[in-house]
C-alpha cells in the first residue's frame, strides 16, 4: 500500500484512532472516515478485518447504513463482504437494497455473493431476478446459487439460458443437477 499511497502509515494510524472515538461514540463523521480508508484499502483487506474485529457489534447498524451510499464504490464493495462477519439482522435487508438499487455492478455482484454465503435458501427471489441482470458474472452467481440450493425453478432457468453466449453461463449450466 505503501508504493500507491505517500502517507499510507499516517491514513492508517488516523484509521486506527478514529475507530477507537467512534467506538466511543458514534459519529456520521467519523464512519465516513472510516469508510474512506475502507475504500483506499480494499486490495489488502486490513482495514475491513480491523473493522470486524475492532468496532462494537452495536455500532455496525449505523457503520453500515452510513456506508450504503457512501460515495467510493471500493467501500461499498467491502461494506458488501463485511456483512458477512457482522451479526446484525438487517443485512439480509442492506445486501439486498445493494443488489438492487446500488449504481456499481461491483458493487452487486460482491453484495450477491455475500447474500448468496449468508442465506442462500431465502435468496432464492433474488436469484432468479439476477438471471435478467446485463452483467454475465451476476447472472453465472444467480445460476450457481440456484443450483447449490437445488431450487425447483432450475428446469426452467436451464431452458432459459441454454442460449446465453457467456462461456460462464454455459460453464455452470453444466453443472446443474436436475433431479
Amino acid at each position: 500500500m505503501d508504493d500507491y499511497y505517500l502517507y499510507w502509515r499516517k491514513i492508517e494510524r488516523a484509521f486506527y484512532i478514529e475507530l477507537e472515538k467512534y467506538n466511543e461514540k458514534i459519529s456520521d463523521d467519523r464512519a465516513r472516515l472510516l469508510l474512506e480508508a475502507l475504500a483506499i484499502d480494499n486490495g489488502r483487506e486490513n482495514a475491513r478485518e480491523v473493522l470486524s474485529i475492532r468496532m462494537n457489534r452495536s455500532n455496525h447498524y449505523h457503520f453500515i447504513s452510513i456506508g450504503l451510499d457512501f460515495k467510493l464504490y471500493q467501500a461499498r464493495r467491502e461494506l458488501a463482504i463485511f456483512m458477512l462477519y457482522t451479526p446484525i439482522d438487517e443485512r439480509m435487508i442492506f445486501l439486498t437494497h445493494m443488489i438492487d438499487y446500488d449504481v456499481n455492478v461491483n458493487v452487486q455482484k460482491q453484495a450477491l455473493l455475500a447474500l448468496l454465503s449468508i442465506a442462500s435458501r431465502e435468496s432464492e427471489e433474488l436469484m432468479l431476478k439476477a438471471l435478467d441482470h446485463t452483467d454475465h458474472f451476476i447472472r453465472c452467481v444467480a445460476l450457481k446459487g440456484l443450483n447449490e440450493m437445488g431450487s425447483v425453478h432450475l428446469v426452467n432457468v436451464k431452458n432459459e439460458l441454454r442460449d446465453d453466449p457467456s462461456g460462464c453461463i454455459q460453464d455452470q449450466l453444466k453443472k446443474v443437477i436436475l433431479d
